[in-house]
């Protein structure tokens, strides 16, 4: 019966047993006999023990990480699956003043050479620029790597400017970009901290 439970982390051990092991001795149970419930019994005993602070993931305080960017660091979301940081993006630039002077443009067909502009007249003229779904748009992104190393490392882009990136993980994302730059995820993976 406990065996055969969809749950036997939260099943009392058979016989004698339930009351003579302790959390850490269950926990050894179910990693002996049912090796699939593992990780819920550690995130239970993590609970119990330590705090369910220790399982929840982070929530992404986008100010803070604007406070700790600078003109010259693009920003990285890095997308999971169902998850736009657009409208997250927007309320922030309300927020912090920058509705005005927020600009954005979804990669694709035929995009760049806008997206090329707006960079450009952003760095010069302290908008924030949005570029999402950098992934739609590989063959631009060694254009992107280039310019963005002329904009933003030779020139002298503008205190107020910020280049926020996003895009599904891919191998052919310039590395150069990503170590540049500040990532983000908006929906970090289950698990421990």
């Amino acid at each position: 019966q406990w065996f055969t439970s969809d749950s036997p982390e939260s099943t009392p051990l058979p016989g004698e047993w339930d009351n003579s092991c302790n959390e850490l001795q269950r926990m050894l149970i179910v990693r002996s006999l049912r090796p699939d419930r593992v990780p819920y019994t550690v995130t239970s005993f993590i609970i119990n023990n330590l705090g369910a602070k220790f399982v929840e993931p982070p929530v992404l305080n986008m100010a803070a990480v604007v406070e700790d960017s600078t003109c010259r660091i693009p920003l990285i979301f890095v997308l999971s699956p169902g998850v736009d940081p657009t409208s997250s993006l927007l309320v922030l630039a309300e927020q912090l003043g920058m509705g005005e002077r927020f600009q954005s443009v979804s990669l694709g067909q035929g995009q760049a050479p806008r997206a090329k502009r707006m960079i450009e007249n952003g760095a010069k003229e302290g908008h924030w620029v949005f570029l999402a779904n950098c992934h739609l748009s590989l063959s631009w992104m060694p254009q992107l790597d280039k310019l963005l190393e002329e904009e933003l490392q030779i020139k002298q882009p503008h205190k107020d400017f910020r280049l926020w990136l996003s895009s599904s993980p891919h191998p052919e994302f310039p590395i150069s970009i990503l170590q540049a730059g500040i990532k983000m995820t908006t929906e970090p993976p289950k698990g421990l901290k």
